[in-house]
């Protein structure tokens, strides 16, 4: 399956190849704020849960890479997630998997350059629907916060969320993108 995915995938590229392509510097700006290693905790139920996770362009800088945990009170899911631009939707678009099943996909609308804002739909780790709105506000270069409402997994409704995120020192910097030949 992933062989052929792969071949749809690369001629959809070559196809819609054109001189002009990328990322918009809104986006690729939006992506490589986050470039860099993050810690965030919340409270869900008088339970605290920490997620970290690391960030890096991907070679050509053409999307970005997340690797991290999420940790809950009797829990530790490894999550991995991939940022890009859609260019179809002008929309960055995250897609996240976890080692417990879960899986997500973040449609995002830049409404500022400190403000973000996505629905998020997938499933959870038992096979539920799951869906939410996302708030995202950067507060300085090391330091985001993420509202999150709306939550439902299946037909059962789940608390909001606020989640706020330090970078942690001595990580990667963030920056904007730099365009070069590889782009």
């Amino acid at each position: 399956m992933l062989n052929s995915a792969f071949l749809v995938m690369a001629t959809s590229v070559l196809l819609g190849q054109t001189d002009k392509t990328g990322i918009p510097d809104d986006a690729a700006n939006s992506l490589g704020y986050y470039v860099g290693t993050w810690q965030g905790e919340w409270k869900e139920n008088d339970a605290v849960h920490s997620v970290q996770f690391t960030i890096s362009w991907e070679r050509g800088r053409h999307c970005t890479i997340a690797r991290g945990r999420v940790k809950g009170p009797d829990s530790e899911i490894r999550v991995t997630l991939l940022s890009g631009w859609d260019a179809l939707n002008r929309e960055v678009v995250d897609f996240s998997y976890g080692s417990d099943g879960s899986h997500s996909i973040e449609r995002w609308k830049i409404a500022s350059s400190t403000v973000e804002e996505a629905v998020s739909t997938g499933a959870s780790g038992s096979g539920k629907p799951t869906q939410a709105i996302i708030r995202t506000e950067k507060e300085g270069p090391d330091k985001f916060t993420q509202r999150i409402t709306g939550r439902r997994e299946g037909d059962e409704s789940k608390p909001d969320i606020l989640i706020e995120f330090r970078r942690v020192k001595n990580s990667e910097t963030p920056g904007k993108r730099k365009r070069n030949k590889d782009d």
